[in-house]
């Protein structure tokens, strides 16, 4: 059997629809623009809007349906990138109006979907190439340079975490990840100890700290502990995020 010739086709979708995707990465679509439509198949969406076209992205068919695609997105997030003069470059294939007219308004002619000329897809692939190295500009921070910065910090007594390592191991409390076994004997000691109370509610003389009072744990469990509505509920927590470890009652 033949296989099917992959085939590159412009889609609209409408404005509102646009906004509501800028910015994100889309994996399915649905209507009407997606019927037929096989794996391999690439669609270039655009809407329109005042008489001019948008390019949003361009999606790559994996699996389709009736009236339904899952994708993957050739260009990153979608974006609405006006096409301006470059619209009236596009070519159509099998109908009878190759291209764009002037005289008639640009929505009636993109609402069906319209198979482009290969020089019309790499014309908008071009168009979203130079978009994404836009956007890696932009993100590009000067950074390393050195900076004062005078600030009070809460003093820690290192003999607590050496301690508390030598009772209780190095396993995650609440996890159980071990570094040791996952990374090799040079990470084994990159757990950090969590102090169940934040030192930071401590007056200005401090507090005294027992072994019961702080945790082993991996930076992960850390981070998160931090952001979980209790924090000083440990487990809690891990009651929450389905973790287990049999390193501590």
């Amino acid at each position: 059997m033949k296989a099917h010739a992959s085939c590159d086709y412009l889609v609209v979708w409408k404005y509102n629809e646009a906004l509501s995707v800028d910015g994100q990465v889309v994996t399915r679509t649905r209507g009407t623009h997606s019927g037929g439509l096989t794996r391999g198949d690439r669609m270039f969406v655009i809407a329109t809007r005042k008489n001019e076209l948008y390019l949003l992205g361009a999606l790559e068919v994996q699996r389709s349906g009736e009236n339904w695609a899952e994708v993957v997105s050739l260009s990153g997030v979608f974006r609405i990138v006006p096409l301006r003069r470059l619209k009236w470059q596009l070519r159509f294939e099998g109908t009878s109006s190759p291209k764009l007219s002037r005289d008639s308004p640009i929505a009636m002619q993109v609402i069906a979907r319209r198979k482009l000329s290969a020089a019309s897809a790499k014309l908008l692939g071009d168009v979203l190439a130079a978009k994404l190295k836009r956007m890696e500009d932009e993100i590009r921070a000067q950074e390393g340079k050195t900076k004062l910065v005078t600030l009070s910090k809460r003093e820690r007594d290192p003999k607590l975490r050496s301690l508390v390592l030598a009772q209780r191991g190095t396993l995650c409390e609440i996890c159980g990840f071990n570094f040791e076994e996952t990374y090799g004997e040079f990470a084994k000691y990159c757990v950090q100890v969590h102090h169940v109370e934040a030192l930071g509610k401590a007056g200005r003389n401090g507090v005294t700290t027992s072994l019961d009072d702080v945790l082993v744990i991996c930076p992960n469990c850390h981070s998160a502990l931090h952001k979980y509505k209790n924090p000083s509920n440990w487990k809690s927590f891990q009651r929450a995020c389905g973790l287990s470890s049999d390193s501590r009652d």
